[in-house]
């Protein structure tokens, strides 16, 4: 771990003001699942805004205690569940520029399973790109070839974000074939695409290709007499 006084004052309070003891840890710092079963006194599966307060050092006034709650309670139901506290410390994380690439994987990796998928590992990455330009990234990381990034293939590949990439499809076409039986239905379709593409401009430009109409556009409607690659 790094350092606290290089991380940034946010973070470093969730890191120190948590009571360790008694707890034991794989590593030198729980993960954030166990900070947040930490902060759970009760074991009740939320954090009331007493509980959330532990989480953060008493140097934060009362007011800032209850913004940093608002905004980890999505809901505003008054409680904040762990899915809650996982997208609020990712969001801390993701943004801090002292982050280590370490701490990003493992506030991306929301099951805890040590291993990232496409949808987790595109949180990694900056921008509003479309989902085949995550996916080649994603692919290119996976040394193993098992559709899952290791926080090691992860380091490996910020590394040498170039490695030997012969034998991956980077056709846009089997970039959008999510699962890979060559046609393509409109959700893959608009793979190709950013988020910031309308719908109904998706759909437009769906039909257009989908000649024989029955809403799965084949490598032929996709490159009419080509090699499905544009």
């Amino acid at each position: 771990m790094k350092p606290l006084h290089s991380l940034s004052p946010q973070i470093a309070l969730l890191v120190t003001a948590l009571p360790l003891v008694g707890f034991a840890f794989a590593g030198d710092v729980p993960t954030p699942v166990e900070r947040f079963n930490l902060a759970d006194a009760n074991t009740s599966g939320t954090l009331t805004p007493a509980e959330f307060d532990t989480t953060f050092s008493p140097a934060l006034s009362k007011g800032q205690r209850k913004k940093q709650f608002r905004d980890a309670d999505d809901n505003a139901d008054g409680e904040v569940i762990l899915g809650e506290w996982l997208g609020y410390l990712r969001d801390l994380v993701l943004k801090d520029p002292s982050s280590t690439p370490t701490e990003k994987f493992e506030v991306v990796d929301g099951d805890v399973s040590g291993s990232l998928t496409l949808e987790e590992f595109a949180l990694l990455l900056p921008g509003k790109k479309a989902l085949i330009e995550f996916r080649k990234r994603h692919l290119m990381a996976d040394a193993d070839n098992d559709n899952l990034v290791t926080l090691g293939e992860w380091l490996d590949y910020l590394a040498d974000p170039q490695p030997d990439t012969s034998g991956i499809p980077f056709r846009k076409f089997d970039l959008a074939d999510l699962n890979d039986d060559d046609g393509l239905t409109l959700e893959e379709f608009a793979n190709v695409y950013p988020p910031a593409v309308k719908p109904n401009v998706l759909l437009k430009k769906f039909t257009g290709k989908d000649a024989n109409e029955d809403d799965v556009l084949t490598r032929d409607e996709w490159n009419p007499g080509g090699e499905g690659s544009l």
